[in-house]
């Protein structure tokens, strides 16, 4: 059921991936989906910090790809974003990032003292 928070709708998974498969069916690749989104986020982290120190969060799957492209996109207006994943991102991930290869940061896990 999608939820709506000051007039824009809020997707559920499901939801998502139909609008998503939507795109698919039209033509649109998943970098170039990621490029969108990617752009958008680091947009929407501007309007709401500023030129403050950007740490971005990348998962796996391509969902972290959108997070690197955020990266590319924050580097280019305040220079020193960090990008930290448990994995290096998707093919994709990394086209749309526009790196062929895998640079990224794993956390190491702490054992509680």
């Amino acid at each position: 059921m999608t939820i709506w928070r000051r007039g824009r709708p809020i997707l559920t998974a499901a939801e998502t991936r139909a609008a998503e498969q939507v795109l698919f069916d039209g033509g649109m690749s998943v970098e170039a989906l990621m490029a969108r989104a990617g752009e958008a986020l680091a947009e929407a982290a501007w309007r709401f910090a500023g030129p403050l120190d950007t740490l971005i969060l990348c998962g796996p799957g391509n969902n972290g790809g959108d997070g690197y492209v955020a990266a590319r996109h924050a580097a280019s207006r305040s220079g020193s974003p960090r990008s930290v994943s448990p994995a290096p991102p998707p093919p994709a991930g990394r086209a749309a990032a526009g790196t062929g290869r895998s640079r990224h940061s794993t956390p190491r896990s702490r054992r509680p003292c």
